[in-house]
């Protein structure tokens, strides 16, 4: 057996045990409908294991919400409090809607997301292939001449359930981090 585990939806089965990498076919399909196009889960064995995923889908809402509710998962798996989960799931969907909205505007590009759990931590990077955008242009949405506009809500929920929010140059790829301290052993409720 190899020194890491690859996983599936975050339970390792058996066919894959042995390997370093799982890699799913390139295009998953459930009925005619095309799910992922790329999907690889590691998850590393020992004290300080973690489990991680690239996923390559398109700018579709079904997808979208597969990878939502796998993200989700795995933090449940790895032991993460109900509120960090939540607020993981919360800020990821933000991240996606975006994608898709603003990103890939046409609907024919892909949405790359990139993740990984660590012990008292969760990294994503979501990443389109539209032409990107300034985040710091985007109005503040708590402001009084702007709490009608339907615009920037997104992101001030990922900068508030996130520990820490960052976006790339070109402003198409957005990188998040959730911080969690452990007290006596256990997740603490504190996390979001």
């Amino acid at each position: 057996m190899t020194a890491e585990r690859s996983t599936l939806a975050h339970g390792i089965p058996e066919q894959a045990a042995g390997y370093a990498l799982f890699t799913a076919p390139t295009e998953l399909r459930c009925g005619e409908m095309r799910l992922v196009s790329l999907v690889q889960v590691r998850q590393s064995p020992g004290p300080r294991a973690t489990l991680s995923g690239q996923l390559v889908i398109g700018t579709d809402w079904e997808q979208c919400r597969l990878i939502v509710d796998l993200v989700a998962r795995g933090a449940e798996s790895r032991g993460f409090d109900e509120k960090t989960v939540d607020a993981i799931r919360i800020a990821l969907e933000e991240a996606i809607a975006n994608a898709v909205r603003h990103g890939n505007r046409s609907g024919d590009g892909c949405i790359r997301v990139d993740y990984s759990f660590r012990e008292d931590s969760f990294r994503v990077r979501v990443t389109d292939q539209g032409s990107g955008f300034d985040p710091n242009l985007v109005p503040d949405p708590t402001l009084p001449e702007n709490i009608h506009k339907p615009t920037g809500r997104g992101l001030l929920l990922m900068r508030h359930y996130m520990t820490e929010v960052r976006f790339n140059d070109r402003g198409n790829s957005v990188e998040m981090w959730k911080r969690c301290r452990r007290e006596s052993g256990s997740w603490s409720k504190h996390g979001a």
